[in-house]
C-alpha cells in the first residue's frame, strides 16, 4: 500500500509540473556561471543559457535531449525539461563563446497558453519546433555579428541539430552525441508509437559537404545504436561516425570532452 501511494506521488509530480524540472535546470545553468536570457522565435520565446566567454564571431550552440515527454511511457509530463543537463556540464567546459538553446516549452517556470504538449511527444521535431527554434537562434546571431556556428545536439538534440542546419548560412559544422538521426527507425526499433508530425532527419536531404559533421555514439548505447544511425550518415556528404568505447547514451561523455575541444579549436579532429 505504501509502495502504491508512493508511486502515485510521483506519477502527479511528473504530469502537474510539480517537480520543477525547469527550475532545477536552471539553478544549474546559474551554478554553471551561466546567464539566463531569452530569445523570441515564431511564436515561442525560447530560453537561452549563455557562457561568459568573450564574443567572437564563433559560436557554439548547445541542443539538448528530449528530457522526460514521459513518465513511464503511459503518463505526459507537464514539464519535459531534462532532469539529467548533460549538454550543460559539456558546456561548462567549453572556452569559446556558446549558449544553450531551449526548445519551445523547455524551461518555462510557467508554462505559456500556446504550449500543447504534442510539441514534446509526437511533434517534438516538428517544423513548427524547428523554425521557432531557427528564427530565436537568427535573432542571436545578428545581434552578436556571428559569423560561425557549430551545433553540438545530444539524443534528441542531434535531429534537431541536422534539422536546423540547413535554415541557418552560418552553421559550418554539425557534432551529435547518440544522436537521434531516425526517428522514424528508432520508435520502430523500441515499439514506440511513431512521432506522427515530426521530420525525420533520415528523410531531409543530405546537407551540404561544407558542412562538417562528426556523430558521436556511444559503443554501449542500447537507445541510439550503430545500426540506427550509420546507414544516414553513410549518405551524407561531409560526415564521420565516431564510437567511444566507454560510453552508453547518457554515461561518460564528459571525460573526453575536453579533448574532442581542444582539437576542434585546432581543427586537428581525429
Amino acid at each position: 500500500m505504501l509502495l502504491n501511494t508512493f508511486r502515485l506521488c510521483l506519477i502527479l509530480l511528473f504530469i502537474t509540473g510539480c517537480s520543477s524540472a525547469s527550475s532545477s535546470f536552471t539553478i544549474k545553468a546559474s551554478q554553471s556561471g551561466f546567464k539566463t536570457t531569452f530569445m523570441q522565435g515564431l511564436n515561442y520565446k525560447h530560453t537561452l543559457y549563455k557562457n561568459k566567454k568573450s564574443s567572437t564571431d564563433v559560436l557554439h550552440v548547445y541542443l539538448g535531449g528530449d528530457g522526460t515527454p514521459w513518465f513511464e511511457g503511459h503518463y505526459i509530463t507537464r514539464d519535459p525539461t531534462p532532469l539529467k543537463p548533460i549538454m550543460l556540464d559539456l558546456m561548462k567546459r567549453d572556452q569559446s563563446a556558446a549558449i544553450y538553446l531551449g526548445r519551445p516549452c523547455y524551461h518555462q517556470q510557467k508554462m505559456p497558453a500556446n504550449c500543447d504538449n504534442s510539441l514534446w511527444t509526437s511533434k517534438r521535431y516538428s517544423k513548427t519546433v524547428v523554425n521557432s527554434m531557427a528564427v530565436a537562434l537568427k535573432r542571436y546571431i545578428s545581434r552578436y555579428h556571428i559569423s560561425k556556428v557549430s551545433l553540438f545536439g545530444f539524443s534528441g538534440g542531434g535531429a534537431l541539430a541536422m534539422l536546423l542546419a540547413p535554415k541557418i548560412k552560418e552553421v559550418n559544422r554539425v557534432v551529435t552525441l547518440a544522436g537521434n538521426l531516425d526517428t522514424d527507425a528508432w520508435a520502430t526499433a523500441h515499439g514506440y508509437t511513431p512521432l506522427s508530425g515530426s521530420l525525420n532527419p533520415a528523410l531531409q536531404p543530405p546537407l551540404p559537404a561544407s558542412i562538417q559533421q562528426l556523430h558521436y555514439l556511444g559503443e554501449k548505447d542500447r537507445n541510439i545504436t550503430v545500426k540506427l544511425v550509420k546507414p544516414v550518415i553513410e549518405r551524407q556528404k561531409n560526415a564521420r561516425l565516431i564510437i567511444l568505447k566507454q560510453a552508453d547514451h547518457h554515461c561518460c561523455w564528459v571525460k573526453p570532452w575536453d579533448k574532442f575541444l581542444n582539437s576542434l579549436i585546432n581543427h586537428s579532429i581525429r
